[in-house]
């Protein structure tokens, strides 16, 4: 293997070592809705203890990145792929960090009487997760963009959810304390929308050079 075919490959390495982070991202999302809809206290800790590997994940492709920048004084291309490799695998670990914080709410053994108003928020959160970052290694900047447009419907369910709270409120169907920790929930989510919005913004620095909303 010469040595420009073994840089190639590293390179490939980090889109692999990147679906493996979204995908211990995503199944974090698909425990944390689990453990809201079920009160599983249980697994709402598992959830937040596992984000420790979400975050070893983020400092091994960190040093992935310096070492082939490093090593191998990458052209102005590849550089540009490497640290935008460097920027979304930042936005990876702070939507696990969103999950984390979403499920230490529950961790502290809360039960939600209206956790199924979150649903939505859960479900469309995933895919546009799973399809952000997919477009992302597939290099698709179409694709990437669809999925970023979700982040629209994540916005809607958002105020949607805040909506129903402050009705259920007004309406005394729910404690004040669960409405809370439900908004914020609810935000956390959203938050991790914006973050795989990045993730196609970043895609779109990689392809064009263009730069315009990472948030």
């Amino acid at each position: 293997m010469t040595l420009r075919s073994n840089y190639e490959e590293e390179l490939r390495n980090l889109d692999v070592e990147l679906v493996k982070m979204g995908n211990r991202v995503e199944k974090a999302i698909k425990r944390a809705k689990e453990a809201f809809l079920n009160g599983d206290v249980k697994l709402a800790k598992e959830v937040v203890d596992k984000d420790t590997k979400i975050n070893a994940n983020e400092r091994e492709i960190e040093a992935l990145c310096f070492h082939l920048m490093l090593r191998e004084a990458p052209v102005a291309t590849d550089l540009r792929v490497i640290t935008t490799d460097l920027k979304v695998v930042t936005d990876l670990e702070r939507i696990g960090d969103q999950v984390a914080d979403l499920c230490e709410l529950l961790s502290e053994g809360r039960h939600y009487t209206k956790a199924d108003l979150l649903v939505p928020l859960f479900n469309t959160t995933q895919v546009m997760i799973h399809n952000v970052l997919y477009a992302y290694v597939g290099r698709d900047l179409d694709a990437a963009k669809v999925a970023a447009k979700m982040d629209d419907q994540v916005d809607t369910y958002y105020y949607d959810v805040k909506d129903k709270l402050i009705k259920a409120l007004k309406e005394n169907t729910i404690d004040v304390d669960e409405a809370i920790d439900l908004l914020m929930t609810a935000k956390h989510l959203e938050r991790a929308g914006d973050h795989a919005t990045n993730i196609y913004e970043w895609l779109e620095f990689m392809t064009n050079g263009k730069l315009e909303d990472v948030q």
